[in-house]
């Protein structure tokens, strides 16, 4: 059997029964910190202005691999094409989890663009589209393309467009 010991103020050992509601207390008060504090951003992060949040994903734009910048392509066309994509509907069913992993940075980089992108104007789209074409060219080509052919160089097996 393993005991609990457990420093109190003052110098005072206490033993297993006092400690586990002790501990108890101690875990539900940092618990409900963490809670209040993950609350409070992810309110000031739905509260950002649309230009506070361009400036943060034309910042994760410059973090990103040429990997995820390659995973970003068919999710952009989709947004600025209006018309639904095989790949599109790939990533959607793939985000759905099976088991209970948390998602990546990436991943969550992503989700908040799509969250956000829907409450933007054309004007802001068209800037946003513009500083991510400036920083990668390499990017604005591949992007160019899944705009105009409605296929990415990843699915030249014959996957593409499905019209509306």
């Amino acid at each position: 059997m393993v005991g609990c010991l457990f420093y109190r103020p003052g110098g005072r050992v206490v033993g297993a029964p006092a400690c586990r509601l002790i501990l108890k207390k101690i875990l539900q008060v940092k618990f409900f910190v963490f809670l209040v504090t993950m609350t409070d951003s992810l309110k000031d992060c739905k509260m950002l202005s649309t230009d506070a949040q361009i400036r943060y994903l034309v910042q994760w734009f410059h973090e990103w691999s040429d990997l995820q910048r390659s995973d970003f392509v068919p999710i952009l066309a989709e947004k600025y094409a209006n018309k639904a994509y095989v790949n599109g509907i790939v990533n959607s069913i793939a985000n759905v989890n099976c088991q209970e992993k948390p998602m990546s940075l990436f991943e969550c980089r992503v989700k908040l663009f799509r969250e956000w992108f829907s409450q933007w104007s054309a004007d802001q789209k068209e800037s946003f589209l513009k500083q991510i074409k400036e920083i990668d060219s390499g990017f604005a080509d591949k992007l160019n393309a899944e705009l105009q052919n409605g296929i990415s160089e990843n699915h030249e097996n014959g996957e593409g467009v499905l019209e509306d």
